[in-house]
């Protein structure tokens, strides 16, 4: 009898345990995840933080953490779980706050972010589970890796001092300094016709320079077929990436133009010529988002939206593709007055369009 009796109140207490742990176990219970930084760079180090919070006196015995987050933020603890779907055990008693890091490398460039998460939980003797769902909103910027640009035996350098140099030697046909003698370089446009039909000799303008030069990229997306590779894609990008930085840290203002969608508008970008850290910011944060896969319009479009009057910015195209209607294109931006600059990034089996002045060519090992 008393056997039967211990029983029942056995039985009874594990019943009532389980009910209130039923009622109750998710009754002030927080969960967190956010990224230690919001941004890295491609191929870098980050941390990804994780807060369980038990204000309550009913213990959390344990409970699994899920959510989903892209395959190229590789965590070093291979306990977080498979491809896509991340996952952790935590336990938080009475009252205790549970905080944990984990380590992770960013692989590849783009923008991931975490939009929920899940809880998963049992009672003491594991005869039900529990699952509650929370809010989460966190996002990473995985930059280009503007250092992968060191391996093309190209002097990005020099290309950036032409530009500072160019700053300071355009001329301002608002600022007419005086008339002089033409010379074999000088335009046709700046003949001064009637002091030249006076003097019988041909005479030019002269102008005073200004200091408002502006560059502006302009990244080509377009491809030859759907097999073209990811990787020169992202050459483009860190090529640029590289040398937005590099120009508005010598106090140019730069601007960003490009025919490939953003991952998170599905829109494409397009970024006035600004200058300071926060346009930095801007240009690296955009070129993250781009999605390659996504080509908004012919870039031959592109350039006739973007490129204004020959007075205007500084032009420097970077691409993978080199086909005709590229090439005639800039090839009348340069009859037309413009100043350009064109960067090809050239694959192992790509053929690099016919050398001209303004180009420079990238030879890739792919």
């Amino acid at each position: 009898m008393v056997i039967l009796v211990s029983a029942l109140l056995l039985a009874l207490l594990v019943s009532l345990t389980i009910r209130v742990y039923r009622k109750n176990w998710n009754k002030n219970l927080t969960l967190s995840i956010a990224f230690a930084s919001d941004a890295v760079f491609e191929g870098d180090q980050g941390e990804l933080c994780e807060t369980v919070a038990n204000r309550k006196l009913l213990p959390l015995w344990w409970s699994d953490i899920r959510f989903e987050l892209s395959d190229f933020i590789r965590f070093d603890d291979e306990g977080m779980g498979g491809r896509l779907y991340k996952k952790n055990t935590v336990s938080a008693f009475s009252y205790e706050m549970v905080k944990k890091t984990f380590a992770f490398t960013a692989a590849k460039r783009g923008y991931y972010t975490i939009s929920g998460a899940e809880l998963l939980t049992g009672d003491l003797f594991f005869r039900y589970k529990f699952i509650r769902r929370f809010p989460v909103s966190t996002g990473l910027y995985v930059y280009p890796d503007i250092r992968g640009v060191r391996r093309f035996s190209v002097d990005f350098r020099k290309i950036v001092g032409e530009a500072v140099v160019r700053r300071h030697m355009i001329e301002d046909p608002f600022e007419f300094r005086g008339i002089r003698d033409y010379s074999p370089f000088d335009s046709l446009r700046a003949v001064n016709w009637n002091a030249t039909a006076k003097t019988g000799e041909i005479k030019v303008n002269e102008y005073s320079c200004t200091s408002s030069q502006e560059v502006l990229l302009l990244l080509d997306f377009d491809g030859y077929n759907d097999w073209d590779r990811q990787e020169i894609k992202e050459d483009v990008i860190r090529i640029a990436a590289y040398l937005a930085q590099k120009l508005i840290d010598n106090g140019i203002p730069v601007g960003l133009a490009c025919n490939a969608g953003d991952s998170v508008t599905r829109e494409e970008p397009s970024l006035p010529c600004e200058s300071g850290s926060n346009q930095s910011l801007r240009i690296f944060r955009q070129l993250a988002r781009l999605d390659t896969d996504l080509v908004t319009r012919p870039f031959t479009e592109v350039i006739d939206s973007s490129v204004g009057s020959a007075r205007g910015p500084h032009c420097i195209f970077i691409s993978w593709y080199a086909k005709e209607d590229l090439q005639l294109k800039l090839a009348a931006l340069g009859l037309s007055g413009h100043s350009l600059q064109w960067i090809f990034v050239k694959g192992r089996d790509s053929e690099a369009p016919p050398p001209r002045a303004n180009l420079t060519v990238c030879e890739a090992d792919y």
